[in-house]
């Protein structure tokens, strides 16, 4: 065919190929854009020990890597080390327990070792407290276990998360829209209404909410969220696993979920640690885990069943009774019920 033999729907075809051929490559490059950044090691903890003076071993040389959106829940009963484990990534355990290990954090320059282990004696207390302070909330952020202890009884809502923002260098002017911002996220009604409460003025699913709106108000890459669901009823549980998975998602954040019940973080965790007495009894993909353990005390954890939610809507022993009776009961403190004072 010559120059002159060729026609316009020729040329059209051709330019609409080339235009599909240019729009694959884009998808391609723009998918394994994402892929690498979904697979962006966060976070790298080798051979973590916690000692007490006595020479107990409460966590014995546990490892695991933590990436870019994935969820890692760690299992066990009371007393198996999965919080202080946790703890000791932020350096908030007291001096009379032994740290060793390496824990490395990504940063722009790469992996950062973190100086966890206080046995090194080349660095100071007061050195080591200042490089994790910068971690701490804005790096790796926390959500502790029950918030009506983690809370602060004297302060309102508003004071609570304004301490965060203002901790990240969020102007003063911007602190009250952005805490009622940060309680729509978690999902909380009325969030203007709840501004100049105290924490036992709400209830226990809104004041978890709080913590976990006070954890993202640093934006933090990784989440520690420790037995979130303390003291909830079942279906509360789910609603906050859900919406802690939900906002991992919109942050592309990583999440260490730690818990007792290894069914209830099933389908909300990509990998699982099963802790006890500080041992690693089983560690690996939650499906693999629950489809095939391995262990005998993974097995037993699988078989606990914590309850199911009550449901009274079709018991007519209760229908036209009251579930509970209260008086009414008010409280007064002698304090400034002032939202964004300092």
């Amino acid at each position: 065919m010559t120059t002159d033999d060729v026609t316009t729907d020729d040329v059209i075809t051709t330019n609409i190929t080339t235009t599909k051929q240019s729009v694959t490559e884009h998808n391609a490059h723009s998918n394994n854009n994402h892929s690498n950044s979904q697979n962006k090691l966060m976070l790298s903890v080798d051979k973590l020990s916690i000692v007490t003076d006595a020479g107990s071993v409460l966590v014995d040389k546990l490892s695991y890597e933590l990436r870019q959106g994935q969820t890692l829940a760690i299992v066990g009963e009371s007393g198996s080390g999965k919080s202080i484990a946790s703890l000791a990534l932020l350096g908030l355990l007291p001096d009379s327990l032994t740290v060793s290990g390496e824990v490395k954090l990504a940063g722009s320059a790469g992996l950062t070792v973190l100086p966890i282990a206080n046995a090194n004696v080349g660095v100071s207390a007061k050195a080591r407290n200042a490089a994790l302070r910068s971690i701490r909330g804005q790096r790796i952020g926390m959500v502790f276990q029950e918030p009506m202890t983690a809370l602060n009884p004297l302060h309102t809502v508003a004071k609570q998360i304004a301490e965060s923002l203002r901790l990240v260098g969020v102007p003063k002017k911007q602190w009250q829209s952005q805490t009622i911002d940060l309680l729509n996220d978690v999902n909380i009604t009325n969030p203007i209404d709840k501004l100049n409460r105290y924490p036992h003025e709400l209830s226990g699913g809104q004041r978890q909410r709080v913590m976990i709106a006070m954890a993202l108000a640093q934006q933090p890459d990784i989440l520690i969220a420790d037995e979130p669901t303390t003291a909830l009823d079942v279906t509360l549980q789910h609603e906050i696993l859900a919406l802690l998975d939900d906002l991992k998602r919109q942050h592309n954040m990583a999440m260490v979920l730690i818990s007792h019940d290894l069914n209830l973080v099933r389908r909300y965790s990509d990998d699982v640690i099963v802790m006890r007495q500080g041992q690693t009894i089983e560690q690996g993909q939650t499906a693999a885990v629950f489809n095939q353990p391995k262990a005998e005390y993974t097995r037993s954890l699988i078989k606990q069943d914590f309850g199911q939610a009550l449901n009274f809507s079709n018991d007519d022993k209760f229908s036209n009774q009251p579930y509970c009776k209260s008086a009414i009961y008010k409280y007064s403190f002698p304090l400034k019920k002032s939202v964004w004072w300092y």
